[in-house]
């Protein structure tokens, strides 16, 4: 081929290539597995997540020149509450890329699809968080082991022996323990106990007896259980404990100075009966297939027993009793069994 010729074939090709028109796809500004979760992560509630599980769904966007998505078309689905669904979170995304052609923004249309993720078993793992067990397999399939963890507030009436009720008359308080069982025998606690009771006269050592206060009183510490029965609805227990106590017999009369303040310190050791009574259903956990499950509940707490206070002054030492009727929430734990208990869930 002559010199000039081929040159002149290069320039032609140069030239159509130049004429050749280029082209850009739009592009949103997330990564396309943040604009899936847009939508998955909706408010479904519990009937339309049934109906989307495992359902794929394809999206038709026009984007326009700003980038800005509108939502054209959404195949998959016929439920129009959740096709609206699909529009309302469309006007949430941030700006799309736009779509251009020779270097300038045009409108373009971009689809896509994906497909719900649904519960299924694999390997004994969930791919999409575990199921809730159910109450009619718990009943079939598990016994109850022991009482896991649980949460107590019980209101009290507070009366006294010896040195203390020459001075204070009966009151109430508020008892609160949260703690487990490790068996089926026994289980430890953490306690606060609160007490307010009115005076019948003054402390020896309060310089102002004109006044009539409520004397307070707090405690906290440690306690043990050991559990004597535990059946279908009813956990029988004898507890003690040991903490730190503070009785406030006269309060302060300026709260920025310890004017009139008479105040006892010491230790509490204390021992009690407490019978707890399970009340309406189980409500099983999550469960992740294997022999161990467990279910909260709520229950009825009756608690009787004895304190005995130690402080840093004779009057303050004394007994105490005390009788409530409280609320319990707990958490019990089962294990599978060939030949489960009957538990009454219902």
């Amino acid at each position: 081929m002559k010199p000039y010729l081929l040159l002149t074939f290069l320039l032609f090709g140069t030239f159509l290539n130049a004429q050749k028109p280029s082209y850009e796809d739009p592009q949103p500004s997330v990564s396309m597995a943040e604009l899936v979760m847009e939508y998955i992560t909706i408010d479904w509630n519990d009937e339309q997540w049934e109906e989307l599980a495992g359902q794929e769904v394809g999206l038709t966007y026009l984007i326009d020149k700003s980038g800005r998505a509108e939502l054209r078309d959404v195949r998959g689905l016929s439920n129009q509450s959740l096709i609206d669904s699909f529009y309302i979170a469309t006007d949430r995304l941030p700006p799309f890329s736009p779509g251009r052609q020779d270097g300038i923004a045009v409108e373009t249309i971009l689809s896509f699809s994906f497909t719900f993720p649904a519960q299924q078993a694999v390997m004994g793992e969930w791919l999409f968080g575990p199921p809730v067990l159910e109450r009619e397999i718990l009943q079939r399939d598990f016994t109850k082991t022991y009482n896991a963890i649980y949460v107590d507030f019980t209101p009290a009436f507070v009366d006294h022996f010896g040195n203390l009720d020459e001075y204070l008359k009966p009151g109430f308080g508020f008892d609160i323990y949260v703690g487990g069982h490790w068996n089926e025998r026994w289980g430890a606690a953490l306690f606060m106990v609160l007490e307010g009771n009115g005076k019948r006269q003054p402390f020896p050592e309060d310089e102002f007896p004109e006044r009539d206060e409520i004397s307070t009183g707090i405690s906290i510490g440690l306690a043990a259980d050991r559990v004597i029965n535990s059946g279908d609805r009813g956990l029988t227990y004898i507890r003690s404990g040991i903490g730190y106590a503070a009785f406030n017999a006269a309060n302060r009369l300026n709260p920025d100075s310890k004017e009139g303040w008479v105040q006892y310190r010491g230790i509490q050791i204390d021992a009690s009966f407490n019978h707890s009574i399970r009340i309406g259903k189980y409500t099983p956990n999550y469960y992740y297939g294997g022999a161990e499950a467990s279910a909260r509940y709520s229950a009825i707490n009756f608690s009787a027993g004895l304190r005995y206070r130690v402080l840093n002054g004779q009057v303050g030492n004394s007994w105490h009793w005390f009788v409530g009727v409280g609320y319990r929430f707990g958490r019990d734990d089962f294990v599978k069994s060939e030949s489960p208990a009957t538990y009454r869930l219902r």
